[in-house]
């Protein structure tokens, strides 16, 4: 009876490895479905500049120093036209950011991304004030040649007519 019973023990324990390694080796299968966007809703290649231009909109409205209800109206007439730019409803906007909400690892890239565009969105302000500065300081120098070559002029002037 005993052997009976280690015999069994022995197929038991046989068919819960044979379980556990196909569930392990199905399990990338699996996993792989869960990056495919339903139906309906923004990729993530169309979510970043849709959220660039909320999160500047929201910036400038902050700018306005207004009550909170005054800001929240004039951001959702700046949201409107956001999505009227990118041709989309309200309604599939909210539902692409509730989407990516449940899905932290999909929201991170976007982020990532949308992070990347604002750094070189800043470094190309940067470089276009850097070089408006560079003009204004040139012009200036221009002036004051100008100007110190009419200081020479009016000179020689007077000295023609002291002479």
């Amino acid at each position: 009876m005993k052997k009976i019973f280690y015999v069994f023990k022995g197929v038991i324990r046989r068919r819960a490895v044979v379980k556990v390694l196909t569930g392990l080796i199905l399990l990338p299968f699996f996993s792989c479905n869960s990056k495919k966007i339903p139906e309906g809703m923004l990729t993530q290649e169309q979510m970043v500049p849709i959220l660039l231009d909320v999160y500047i909109g929201e910036s400038r409205v902050n700018e306005f120093k207004v009550k909170r209800d005054s800001a929240m109206i004039l951001f959702h007439a700046y949201e409107q036209k956001i999505f009227e730019k990118y041709e989309i409803s309200d309604s599939v906007y909210r539902m692409s950011v509730a989407y990516y909400y449940d899905h932290p690892d999909e929201l991170e890239s976007i982020y990532e991304t949308l992070l990347d565009s604002l750094n070189l969105m800043e470094k190309r302000l940067e470089e276009k004030n850097k070089e408006k500065e560079e003009e204004e300081i040139k012009e200036k120098e221009g002036e004051d040649n100008e100007e110190k070559r009419q200081a020479k002029e009016i000179e020689l002037l007077k000295k023609k007519l002291d002479a």
